[in-house]
């Protein structure tokens, strides 16, 4: 299982995420959408503490 509880990330000044709240269960497969469609880089630097 992945939990993560109110992410926030910044890129140079902006704010890319914010409060973000995510579960997902084992063995479930699941689609992060963003603004221009899917969540890219930020989210998942940020979540693999890259």
């Amino acid at each position: 299982m992945i939990k993560v509880d109110n992410l926030c990330a910044c890129y140079g000044e902006s704010i890319v995420l914010k409060d973000v709240s995510l579960k997902v269960q084992a063995g479930r497969v699941t689609c992060l959408l963003g603004r221009n469609g899917w969540v890219n880089q930020p989210y998942l630097k940020v979540l693999w503490g890259l």
